[in-house]
């Protein structure tokens, strides 16, 4: 099947005013003069965000004093000419910018993909491989997106929902991953801002630009989001535990395991810890140790013992995940 994005875009402005390059919709949609995020219009000319149409609202004054007349409205995707308050028609010279601001997808464009498009410069790039800011050390959030936004049940769920009302942080991750499979990008590069600023008002600043690991983001994530799409990440196992007790005789310490008061329970999981021999000391002339996954597994056959400090523990995969994450614990 041919690739209809396989090409160099060709951009015919429909007034030579509009400046693409200045177009930047990865960041919070709200005004820039009264912060507020309602009826927010972007300038085609400059790329601020102003609230309003009317007269003496901002983006009626900047339309005015700069003399910047085209104006996108972000939530209705309309097109303005300002002072006049014209709607200008949706033509097919403008429909580039209506899906870079809100890309949307059919079941036929992921089966096209993986494909190669070409950002506002004619540079190359791999459509779905592209980089997301560092802003502020939020690499942690970063790789974990990354790394969601390719495994296609979830990245399918995202590309073909249109929005998710209820949830301010399904619908901010979801545009993220649209944008990032989207072949009509203005630049190769994606800003996660609108994302991390709902994790971090959703998480009430557990999880900022400046803090935050991989895995126990990913856990708050996936607990917090609640999406049917994510059951491919869902595993069962069964634990069962047997305490023991410390008993003081002839001068030393015993442990009793209590065989009466075993239980067994079987539960959900979102990934699995094994532990993995540390290469700290390896140099480079050394070879690295390999480790079969059905060893790092053995801790989950339901015969191997992990002692606690009041229980002994042994557990046995009931079920696994269509797709498994593994982190690693090291040995001590």
């Amino acid at each position: 099947m041919s690739n209809p994005f396989s090409k160099k875009r060709k951009i015919n402005n429909v007034d030579n005013s509009i400046h693409r390059e200045l177009l930047d919709f990865d960041f919070e949609k709200v005004c820039s003069v009264t912060l507020s995020p309602n009826n927010v219009y972007c300038c085609l000319v400059c790329g601020k965000y102003f609230q309003g149409k009317a007269k003496s609202s901002p983006a009626y004054n900047h339309s005015i004093s700069v003399n910047h007349h085209i104006y996108l409205n972000l939530t209705s995707e309309i097109f303005y000419q300002l002072p006049d308050d014209v709607e200008i028609p949706k033509t097919h010279e403008l429909q580039d910018i209506i899906e870079y601001l809100n890309p949307t997808y059919t079941q036929r464009d992921i089966d096209l993909l993986p494909r190669i498009s070409f950002d506002l410069n004619s540079d190359k790039y791999l459509v779905g491989y592209v980089g997301l800011n560092n802003i502020k050390q939020n690499d942690y959030a970063n790789v974990i997106v990354q790394a969601l936004a390719h495994i296609e049940p979830i990245r399918n769920h995202y590309l073909l929902t249109k929005n998710h009302p209820q949830s301010p942080l399904n619908e901010t991750l979801g545009n993220l991953i649209k944008k990032m499979w989207s072949p009509h990008l203005f630049k190769s590069h994606i800003a996660p801002h609108e994302f991390l600023n709902c994790v971090a008002r959703t998480s009430k600043n557990k999880f900022t630009l400046e803090k935050g690991s991989p895995k126990p983001f990913l856990l708050w994530l996936l607990n917090k989001l609640n999406e049917k799409s994510f059951d491919c990440l869902r595993g069962k196992i069964e634990m069962t535990s047997t305490p023991i007790v410390a008993h003081e005789g002839n001068d030393k310490v015993e442990f009793i395991t209590l065989e009466s008061k075993t239980k067994t329970v079987e539960q959900k999981f979102w990934m699995l810890s094994v532990e993995v021999p540390s290469q700290s000391f390896a140099t480079k002339s050394e070879k690295i140790q390999e480790v079969l996954l059905e060893d790092l597994l053995l801790k989950y056959d339901g015969e191997t013992k992990t002692q606690g400090e009041k229980d002994i523990k042994t557990y046995r995969l009931v079920e696994l995940p269509e797709y498994l994450i593994l982190t690693k614990q090291s040995k001590i």
